[in-house]
């Protein structure tokens, strides 16, 4: 697996994006994939674990450009649509959740107890169209 690489300061939504805002319940980038904790707000996603693994959103700068959200400020996550500041993806490619908290990656997690979970499709080799599945992972064997 190789680690969709992000550029922290490029990352913003696209035209036509769904844009939630919400509470980092913990340090958050712009481009990280997130899943929502309960009440406790958005944290990376990690495909070690099942609930972790279930992502919603990737987070993006807010409106002054922040590349940086510490636990308990708001940060703004878009669960659907275009999301540019990536780069070498291939284009119309899958894009998972990886084992690496936060990360995505164009390959599924494949090592026995991970949880495979796609978080969208790659529309180009730096933009991503969020658009996460709705079932819940299965493990893997």
């Amino acid at each position: 697996m190789a680690d969709i690489p992000v550029v922290v300061a490029s990352i913003r939504p696209l035209n036509n994006a769904v844009i939630r805002r919400g509470q980092a319940a913990e340090a958050l980038t712009p481009g990280q994939a997130v899943y929502l904790d309960g009440a406790n707000g958005w944290r990376p996603t990690d495909a070690d674990f099942i609930a972790a693994a279930q992502g919603r959103g990737v987070v993006i700068s807010d409106s002054v450009g922040s590349v940086a959200f510490a636990a308990g400020s708001r940060v703004d996550i878009v669960t659907y649509g275009p999301v540019t500041g990536f780069t070498g993806m291939t284009p119309g490619g899958a894009v998972f959740n990886s084992v690496n908290a936060g990360v995505m990656d164009q390959v599924a997690p494949a090592l026995q107890g991970d949880f495979p979970y796609v978080m969208g499709y790659a529309e180009s080799a730096v933009t991503i169209f969020v658009n996460p599945q709705v079932t819940i992972p299965v493990v893997n064997p």
